[in-house]
This record gives C-alpha cells, sequence and structure tokens, in this order.
C-alpha cells in the first residue's frame, strides 16, 4: 500500500495544482487487473492497493473534471517482461494462464505504453475515468466458475521507461524539421 497507493495519491496531490494553474491536464496512473475483482492467486494486499488506484482515479475524475483535469487509469494483465517469465518458469504453467486470455498472449509493454500515451493525449480529451479501461482481456476460467482476474502486471518501471521513450520520441519529431 505505501507504494502502490500511496505514490499515485501522492504524485496526484502534487501534479492537481500545477494542472489547475495550466487550465487543465491529464493524469494516467498505473494499476493492475487485480485491483478489478478477486483471485485465487493474489495476494490479497497487493489486489487492494491496485483496487484503491482504481478507485481513487475514479473520484480524482470526477472531483476534477470542473478544472478541466482527466483522471483515468490503465490495468494491465500478464505482459511479456521478465517478471511475468520468473513468475511463471514452469513452461506448461505459463500455458494453462496464458489460455485464460481469448487472445491466447501476453501484451506488450509497447501496447500498455499506447494506452497510456493515448489516455494523455487530446485525442482522449473525452475520456476520464470510464469502467472499461483496462488493457487485459480476460476470459471466464476453464477451472473454476467467474471471471479469471490476472496476476501478474508488467512492472511500472518498464511501463515508465517506454512511456517516457515514446514522449522522448514525440518531442523529438515536434522538434525535428
Amino acid at each position: 500500500m505505501a507504494v502502490n497507493a500511496k505514490s499515485v495519491f501522492l504524485g496526484t496531490k502534487h501534479a492537481i495544482p500545477a494542472m489547475r494553474r495550466a487550465g487543465g491536464g491529464s493524469i494516467v496512473n498505473i494499476s493492475s487487473i487485480a485491483g478489478m475483482g478477486q483471485s485465487l492467486h493474489q495476494e490479497p494486499a497487493y489486489a487492494a492497493s491496485k483496487g484503491a488506484i482504481r478507485i481513487f482515479t475514479k473520484v480524482t475524475a470526477a472531483q476534477h473534471a470542473k478544472d478541466k483535469i482527466r483522471c483515468n487509469s490503465v490495468h494491465p494483465g500478464p505482459v511479456d517482461t521478465e517478471m511475468f517469465h520468473s513468475a511463471f518458469r514452469d513452461r506448461e504453467a505459463m500455458e494453462r494462464r496464458l489460455q485464460r486470455i481469448p487472445l491466447g498472449r501476453m501484451g506488450t509493454v509497447a501496447e500498455v505504453v499506447s494506452a497510456v500515451l493515448y489516455l494523455a493525449s487530446d485525442d482522449a480529451s473525452y475520456v476520464s475515468a470510464p469502467s472499461s479501461s483496462s488493457t487485459a482481456a480476460r476470459s471466464p476460467s476453464r477451472a473454476r466458475p467467474g471471471p479469471a482476474h490476472d496476476l501478474v502486471e508488467a512492472p511500472e518501471a518498464d511501463i515508465e521507461r517506454g512511456v517516457r521513450h515514446q514522449l522522448d520520441d514525440l518531442r523529438f519529431r515536434e522538434l525535428a524539421p
């Protein structure tokens, strides 16, 4: 909770005054599909911290819409990272995990970055805290009734590096003749 939820709260707390002075802005928080509901496999404290981000984002969006500040969250499911592969050293276990995803594959950091960039852009000027902000595809679990909630998310550091790289690339293109 101290890292996942508190960091989002502090970042938002310090961003909002600057965004008000600028006449608006966009906040995009990184959560996890684990924050969307129950799972037989997820650490409860982790799921609670990611769920806190989801609800905090929705409340922030509602309270600061009058300031022209949008707030969204992205909820990645399994993303092709070293962290995901280290959690599934057994190839069969990984394949069983991927069977619960309708697309049958992991997402990529670039796909998550694209979602973040879209939500931060003017192209998403009418999008603020939608309930369908998840980037993870889910399907009913074959092992039990009810939704299968994804367990492993892309490490925030990988996503942040990807977003910074994409933003640097956009800035470079704006400066290029």
